[in-house]
């Protein structure tokens, strides 16, 4: 009998990840291999593929650069100016 070793997670297919993150696969492509912000991605032979953790991780990296933009944008507006 012959022993089969599955990993010990799924990996995700881009499709599956554009559905997750609500974009084009083209998107999650060229963000997995050239364009900012990158998705942390697998190759294996020429399929590309993303591991869950990695995709969560990027949309929390995502969520907090926001979350700073948006509380750095808040913070300018909240100087008062120079002018009287």
């Amino acid at each position: 009998m012959e022993t089969k070793y599955l990993p010990a997670e799924k990996l995700l297919t881009p499709r599956e990840v554009a559905s997750w993150l609500d974009v084009s696969v083209d998107w999650v492509q060229d963000h997995a291999t050239a364009k900012e912000p990158r998705i942390a991605s697998v190759r294996i032979g020429k399929l590309l593929r993303f591991r869950r953790g990695d995709v969560e991780e990027f949309i929390t990296r995502q969520a907090q650069r926001r979350t700073h933009t948006f509380t750095s944008d808040l913070r300018l507006a909240a100087v008062p100016s120079e002018r009287g």
